[in-house]
C-alpha cells in the first residue's frame, strides 16, 4: 500500500515538472523568386495560403528596382504592393520596394500568393529568395515555463458591485424613460424614434421622440429665422433646362470599378465620387483601365494587334497614359507603330494619321517612348476603334508596351 502510494506521488511530480508542448513552426524555402533578371519581369509566385510571415532576400547587382507584392487570387490578377520592414536596422525601415541588396521581412497573413517583381530595370542582374513561415514579424520560438514563485494575496482585487451601485448600472442598461413624461427632472438618453404613417403632434413641455415615415426617412423642418425652406428635390440628370430657385450641390456616388450611367448628348450630370464621397478627379474617370503587355522575340513580327479589346460602335477609347519601351538585350531595332484603328493600325501620313507614335528603337538600348501619367488625356480614339499597333520582331530581348484608358460612350 506504501509503495503504491510513493508510486502515485512520484507520477504527478513528473507531470507537473513536464514543460507544455508548443505547436511546432512550418515554413518552405528558400525558394528562388527571380534568378539572375536582366530585365523587369513578374518571377515566380509563392503560394503563402497557410502562412503568415516572408522572409525575402534581394540580390541586386546594380541598378533596378524590385516591388514586393501579393495577392488574394489564385488567377495571377489582383496583385497589390507589399509593405515590408527592412531587418538591416534597428528601426525597421518600412518599405515596398528594394533598389539594393537587403533583407525584409513582409506580414502575408490572409494573402494566397506572394511575388517580389522587378518593376524596373537599368542593369546589372537581380536575385531574389524567399522563405515563407507560420511565425509573426518579430516573434522567437516557444519557450519553456517560468520558475515556481510565491502565492500570496498582495495586490488590488475587484469589488463585488452591490445596492445602489448595482441599481445604478441597471438603469444604464434600461433607462427608465417614459414617452410623454414630463421633461424637467427626467434622465437619461431617448434614442429611438417613432414610425407614423403622418406627422405626428406634439404638445409642449413634452418629451417625444423623433418621427421617421414609413420609409425611413426623418422628419425635419429647416427654418432661417424668417420662413421655412423647402426641398426642391435633385435636378434630373439630362434636362436640358431646370426651372427651381434653389438647389443644394450634391455629389453622385459611383463604386470604383463601375461606369457612371451615361447622360444624354447636351444634358446635365452631377459631379462623380467615389462611395466615400471623394470626389473623382484622377483621369477624369472613375473607371481607369492600366495594361501592361510584353512581347518576347519568339512572338514575331505582331500586326494590327488591339491593346484595348473589342470596342462596340457608340464607344470611344481615351488613353490617358501610353508608353512603349524595348530592353537592352535586343540584337536587332524594333520598329513600333501604334494608334486608333478599327481594324487595323494606321499608317503614317504626311497630312496626319490617328497615330500615337511611329518610332524605331535602337538595338542593345533600353529605348523607349512614354506619354501622359494618366491624369490627363493624350488621345481619343473615333467611335468603335480601338488602340492597335503593329511592330517588328523583338529579336533577342522584349518589347514592352504600357497603356491607361478608359471608354465613355460615344
Amino acid at each position: 500500500m506504501i509503495m503504491r502510494k510513493l508510486l502515485a506521488h512520484l507520477s504527478l511530480a513528473l507531470c507537473l515538472l513536464t514543460p507544455p508542448a508548443f505547436a511546432a513552426e512550418e515554413a518552405i524555402g528558400p525558394v528562388t523568386l527571380q534568378n539572375a533578371a536582366t530585365g523587369t519581369a513578374n518571377g515566380t509566385y509563392l503560394d503563402v495560403s497557410t502562412y503568415s510571415t516572408v522572409t525575402v532576400k534581394p540580390t541586386i547587382s546594380a541598378t533596378a528596382t524590385v516591388t514586393f507584392e501579393g495577392t488574394l487570387s489564385t488567377t495571377d490578377t489582383g496583385w497589390v504592393a507589399k509593405t515590408c520592414v527592412s531587418t538591416a536596422d534597428t528601426g525597421g525601415s518600412l518599405t515596398t520596394t528594394a533598389t539594393a541588396t537587403g533583407q525584409y521581412q513582409c506580414n502575408v497573413a490572409g494573402l494566397t500568393q506572394f511575388r517580389a517583381r522587378v518593376s524596373s530595370y537599368g542593369s546589372g542582374t537581380i536575385t531574389v529568395t524567399a522563405k515563407a513561415t507560420t511565425a509573426s514579424i518579430g516573434g522567437g520560438g516557444g519557450g519553456g515555463g517560468g520558475g515556481g514563485g510565491a502565492v500570496t494575496n498582495a495586490g488590488v482585487f475587484a469589488v463585488q458591485v452591490d445596492g445602489s451601485a448595482l441599481t445604478a448600472l441597471q438603469l444604464i442598461d434600461n433607462l427608465p424613460n417614459t414617452i410623454g413624461s414630463t421633461t424637467s427632472g427626467q434622465s437619461g438618453i431617448l434614442g429611438l424614434c417613432a414610425v407614423t404613417t403622418s406627422a405626428p403632434t406634439y404638445t409642449t413641455a413634452q418629451s417625444h421622440p423623433c418621427s421617421l415615415t414609413t420609409g425611413g426617412a426623418l422628419r425635419v423642418d429647416v427654418t432661417n429665422g424668417s420662413g421655412t425652406v423647402t426641398e426642391d428635390g435633385d435636378i434630373p440628370a439630362s434636362t436640358a433646362s431646370v426651372a427651381q430657385t434653389a438647389s443644394v450641390e450634391y455629389c453622385a456616388t459611383v463604386a470604383h470599378g463601375s461606369n457612371p450611367t451615361a447622360v444624354a448628348a447636351a444634358g446635365r450630370a452631377g459631379n462623380k465620387c467615389n462611395r466615400a464621397g471623394i470626389p473623382f478627379v484622377i483621369g477624369g474617370h472613375p473607371n481607369i483601365v492600366h495594361d501592361t503587355f510584353t512581347v518576347a522575340a519568339a512572338d514575331g513580327a505582331r500586326s494590327d494587334i488591339s491593346l484595348t479589346g473589342t470596342i462596340g460602335t457608340g464607344t470611344k477609347v481615351v488613353v490617358t497614359e501610353f508608353s512603349a519601351k524595348v530592353s537592352p538585350n535586343n540584337s536587332a531595332a524594333v520598329t513600333f507603330r501604334a494608334g486608333c484603328g478599327a481594324t487595323s493600325t494606321p499608317s503614317a501620313s504626311l497630312t496626319g494619321a490617328s497615330l500615337l507614335t511611329d518610332a524605331t528603337y535602337p538595338a542593345s538600348s533600353y529605348a523607349g517612348e512614354h506619354f501622359g501619367d494618366g491624369s490627363a488625356i493624350v488621345k481619343v480614339c473615333g467611335d468603335g476603334e480601338e488602340v492597335r499597333y503593329t511592330s517588328s520582331a523583338a529579336t533577342g530581348g522584349y518589347l514592352y508596351i504600357t497603356i491607361s484608358y478608359f471608354t465613355i460612350e460615344s
